[in-house]
């Protein structure tokens, strides 16, 4: 379902002409904090809580949400696993496929595994392409390459945040050449 809303979104916002470099921006940073909070939002409500508790001030809502065991379907515990691997390892990283070392699976969480497998200098760096590679794609002016494009980002990289691994899934692959391809025809096109 996720999926399929950002297409149509990322469709709707195309052809009323508002995708541009400022609201891709926008939409990366909304799109990154609604994963931090998604990933976090168990010591978000703690922290809400506590700072609404100091100034007297009661929730019943975010008491019901700590209290009534609201999970991510076991999420939360890898990312706690992950988290923690990073912060022994930030440096280099575990290596390719280091989550399945710590935890048995996948992170669950592309940014989450790219800075687990790389560290934390070099995962970003790979983060900081992504998003230069998808923003300048998002920005052609080829109706077929937009809709190709946003089909593979729905299809290939959305669900990377949520489930599977980068390393296993051939859509995000698939999503990464078109990226690569379509930034290397509108160079060429834009020498010639």
């Amino acid at each position: 379902i996720l999926c399929t809303i950002i297409f149509v979104l990322l469709k709707v916002f195309k052809k009323k002409n508002v995708i541009n470099k400022k609201n891709i921006v926008q939409f990366a940073l909304i799109f990154s904090l609604g994963i931090i909070a998604m990933i976090s939002y168990r010591n978000i409500l703690i922290a809400l809580n506590d700072f609404l508790t100091e100034r007297g001030i009661n929730s019943r809502n975010i008491h019901l949400f700590l209290e009534s065991g609201v999970y991510l379907s076991g999420r939360e515990n890898i990312y706690e696993d992950v988290f923690h691997a990073i912060y022994m390892n930030p440096i280099l990283g575990l290596g390719l496929a280091g989550d399945r070392v710590i935890i048995d699976s996948y992170a669950h969480n592309l940014f989450l595994e790219l800075v687990l497998d790389f560290g934390v200098f070099i995962g970003f760096i790979i983060i900081f392409i992504l998003f230069f590679l998808i923003t300048k794609s998002f920005m052609t002016r080829n109706k077929e390459n937009y809709d190709m494009i946003i089909i593979w980002f729905s299809l290939g990289f959305v669900h990377l945040f949520i489930s599977s691994s980068y390393l296993i899934d051939i859509k995000f692959w698939i999503f990464v050449g078109l990226l690569l391809n379509t930034i290397t025809k509108s160079k060429l096109r834009g020498i010639g």
